[in-house]
């Protein structure tokens, strides 16, 4: 059923197997019995400070009491439930599907055990959990082989596994032809099965025994994955014979921690249960037991297995079994609690056995409730505690010499096998020798087992890397491992022990031997001198502006340390990367030189400071104004179509030009958009936003803008007669508004009405206007009739520009005049008086420059 395992403290602490500071345990699940299940958890450790445990369920929700505070002599033990489902069973809904609603994960801040123990009226098992040692990517799956169904249809066998890791994939294969899986639906019979599961997840495999094919055919599969996960075994429930049941289950663990050496201790079942089970991880896997040259058999293929005869195991005082193969095997132990006829091979247990190891932990500490499944209950069964050390070794239970008799390994001398009875509640092991511990409890038909110890760590070595004067215990290369004290050094060290001192030692390879009852121990230990740390360059990176950062790339010993000061200020510490980089950067800098001073280098391992002096310098330059005036010609009438800013050369472009609302313009030209814009005043705002490399301040220019309404222009313009000669076109409008005519000037020579534009200077808002012209003969009329019937009543001289006239009776009497005629004669007297009817005489001059007219005119009244 289990494996635990032991902390040895010689010159550091290493785990072992089962003793882990973070545990898995899959949930599983009962073909016929779903109630009266009581399951429970303990924690137990060997550390004497108390610590928590936190347990979660796989998707991380805590249960409830988390966390458990644990320490050495003070295990705690909490409630899983007593039927299924529950968080450690599955009904069958929830069979060959991955969930994390189901299973437990356990974490501590130190290393502990954590025991599953299972039991109702007639059934019960523990599992060890194997923590950390018990991951892993390949595995052989192990339960009882069994020969019929049960009346009662209570008989399977189940596997379940738990991923650790996001994004693990999971292949089930390597079983009979026939195997049928139960399902939420019903069954299915895949030759092969892949399963995604993210952290925490698990999923949980059955096949019930009332299909021939799964009585032996899953014994063997294997499960594959990319990612480590942990995977219990077994049968809830099994039989090796008609009619006779129990629970058989043990967490396992993956095939590289398995081995090719294995001790069976027998237990007090018949020849049916007394049976290790072997399962090959490779072909042509040879078999050998007790001291026997020849191979009891040879399986053939990875994932065959082989019963061996209870007639194998031999001793007096307890009788034992050495099982040797020449590839490595999971070895499974089915034994069983009684051999009274009524009972015998009722109550089994499934026990996976650790291989033979040198390393093996030498305290259990401890197993909890030794002699109880349910710790609400009285219930107690008699149970004996295993145990499997040197020959030269000496086993202390709970402080006290065992003084039960040791029975010899047959085919390994080395080693013997030890059945202690008569403990109960907490039991720490102990024993000068490397040692596994197995428990095995039974009353009636309840059976159970379970293994506190475990898979022994060979030992790793590092490299050892000193400085100049330096002194350290070449154990510090100790990773892993329990290592004996009291073996030799080769070469000798100066010391006389394990410490190696620079001064006097020199760097190499140290051989560390310790013979070994069950095998000398050779560990190689490499001793390599650290390199002096060199510092190599420092690089400014220029000339820089105030608003920049100044950066100095350093090159140095990789993973060392500089030492440096700014402008002879504190000393700081600048940390080499393991490429040999670091980057300094200083900011908040002010216009002068920034000098960097580099004055010693060290690194983590060697702390004697090299002293270094090289210097850097950089410029730092100040910040200047910028130039950002500009202007628009203003005001701008809205005639025009666009108005671009005036800068200078000096201007400093690339900002931003904003203005108030109404005013459309162009961000980056400035360029007024006039037609689409309002009339009125507006500010036009410029933006500069310095590039840190100028060496400028940012700042903003602004320019007030006026677009003016369009104004119309008026002239009093007569018509011209034909042939006028010196006629001039106003060069200003009635408004005061001067410009420019096209045609520049007037021609008279022809008649006709003649277009003449009128376009004001650019400085007025005014619109360019057109006016026509009319060139006439100009004819005077030869008389009027003033009667007031609006008929040629008045001397009509409107259309001649008339500068000034003058008329004179037929005696020469001038009796009229008046400057800037039109057409105000009638026949009236400059006094106004009534002239009579006759003919008169006029004077007309012009003011086109044509010549005087003298001519006549006849009033008829």
């Amino acid at each position: 059923m289990r494996s635990l395992l032991l902390v040895f403290t010689l010159f550091s602490t290493f785990a072992y197997g089962q003793l882990s500071d973070k545990h898995w345990l899959p949930p599983l699940h009962s073909r016929g019995i779903t109630s009266s299940l009581d399951h429970y958890v303990y924690l137990s450790t060997p550390e004497p400070i108390p610590f928590g445990v936190v347990v979660t369920n796989g998707n991380g929700v805590p249960i409830a009491g988390s966390p458990f505070t644990i320490s050495q002599n003070n295990p705690v033990s909490f409630y899983v439930g007593d039927e299924q489902p529950s968080l450690m069973l599955v009904e069958q809904s929830g069979l060959n599907m991955s969930s994390g609603d189901n299973g437990l994960v356990f974490e501590g801040s130190s290393e502990f055990y954590v025991t599953f123990k299972i039991v109702n009226a007639n059934h019960g098992e523990i599992i060890v959990s194997k923590g950390k040692a018990g991951i892993g990517t390949d595995f052989r799956l192990g339960g009882l082989p069994q020969i019929s169904d049960d009346n009662n249809g209570n008989r399977n066998f189940v596997s379940s596994f738990m991923a650790t890791e996001d994004g693990t994939t999971v292949t089930v294969s390597d079983y009979d032809a026939g195997v049928t899986f139960t399902t939420a639906t019903g069954t299915i019979s895949d030759a092969l099965q892949t399963f995604n599961l993210e952290a925490g997840e698990s999923v949980v495999l059955s096949g019930y025994t009332d299909t021939s094919a799964n009585l032996t055919g899953f014994i063997g599969a294997r499960l594959e994955s990319n990612k480590p996960i942990a995977v219990n075994t077994g049968n809830i429930i099994g039989g090796v014979i008609d009619g006779f049941n129990d629970i058989n289950l043990d967490q396992i663990v993956p095939v590289e921690e398995v081995g090719t050496e294995y001790v069976f201790i027998k237990g007090n079942g018949s020849d049916n249960s007394e049976r290790p089970l072997i399962i090959a991880t490779e072909d042509n896997t040879q078999v050998f037991v007790g001291g026997i040259p020849s191979p009891y058999i040879t399986l053939a293929n990875a994932g065959d297995y082989v019963l061996i005869p209870t007639s194998y195991y031999s001793g007096v005082s307890n009788q034992n079994m050495r099982v040797l193969t020449d590839k490595p095997v999971y070895a499974y132990q089915i034994l069983a609690g009684n051999i009274v006829s009524n009972v015998a091979d009722r109550n089994t247990g499934l026990n996976f056995i650790p291989p033979l190891s040198c390393s093996f932990p030498r305290s259990v500490d401890l197993i909890p409730s030794l002699n109880m499944l349910d710790p609400t209950s009285n219930k107690t069964y008699p149970t004996d505690l295993f145990v499997l050390t040197t020959v030269d070794a000496e086993v202390s239970v709970n402080g006290t010499l065992t003084t039960a008799l040791p029975a010899t390994v047959i085919g390994n001398s080395n080693w013997v096998t030890y059945r202690v009875t008569g403990y109960t509640d907490n039991v720490k092991v102990e024993s000068t020798g490397p040692m596994s511990v197995g428990v095995f409890g039974s009353s009636g038909t309840v059976g159970y087992a379970g293994y506190y110890s475990g898979f022994g760590v060979d030992p790793e070595v590092e490299l050892v890397e000193v400085c100049p004067e330096e002194t350290v215990s070449l154990f510090d290369a100790i990773v892993s491992g329990d290592i004996p004290e009291g073996g030799t050094w080769s070469p000798a060290l100066a010391s006389g022990t394990d410490i190696f001192d620079a001064t006097l030692d020199s760097t190499g390879v140290y051989t560390y031997t310790v013979s070994q009852t069950c095998g000398d121990l050779v560990l190689d230990i490499t001793v390599s001198p650290l390199p002096i740390p060199v510092f190599t360059s420092i690089t400014g990176n220029g000339s820089v502006c105030e608003n920049e950062e100044a950066i100095f790339n350093v090159t140095a010993s990789p993973n060392s340390s500089v030492e440096y000061t700014v402008n002879g200020g504190a000393v700081m510490i600048l940390d080499i990367d393991a490429t040999g980089t670091g980057i300094i950067t200083i900011s908040d800098l002010e216009a002068g030189d920034l000098t960097v001073s580099v004055t010693g280098i060290s690194d983590a391992f060697c702390s004697n400071i090299t002293t270094v002096t090289v210097s850097e310098t950089i410029v730092i330059d100040g910040l200047l104004d910028p130039n950002l005036s500009f202007s628009y010609a203003t005001p701008i009438c809205p005639n025009e179509d666009y108005a671009l800013p005036t800068v200078s050369s000096e201007f400093n472009s690339g900002g931003t030009y904003s203005s108030t609302a109404g005013l459309v313009i162009d961000s980056s030209t400035g360029e007024i958009d006039i037609l689409s814009s309002d009339l009125g005043n507006h500010t036009v705002t410029y933006t500069y936003v310095a590039d840190e490399t100028d060496c400028i301040n940012d700042g903003f220019d602004e320019f007030d803008v006026v677009i003016e309404a369009s104004n119309t222009v008026s002239f009093n313009i007569q018509d011209f007669c034909l042939n006028a000669s010196d006629i001039e076109l106003p060069s200003s409008s009635l408004e005061g508004y001067t410009g420019t005519w096209y045609p520049s000037t007037v021609d008279t020579s022809t008649l006709g009405i003649y277009t003449y534009t009128f376009t004001p200077d650019s400085e007025f808002c005014a619109i360019t206007t057109s006016f026509e012209i009319n060139v006439s003969t100009c004819f005077i009329p030869e008389g009027i009739s003033p009667n007031n019937d609006d008929i040629n009543d008045n001397l009509d001289l409107s259309s001649f520009n008339v500068k000034k006239i003058k008329i004179f009776n037929r005696y020469g009497v001038e009796v009229y005049t008046k400057l800037g005629y039109e057409d105000e004669w009638h026949g009236q007297s400059n006094k106004g008086d009534k002239l009579p009817t006759g003919t008169y005489y006029y004077i007309i001059d012009f003011n086109d420059n044509i010549d005087s007219k003298i001519g006549w005119v006849y009033v008829n009244r």
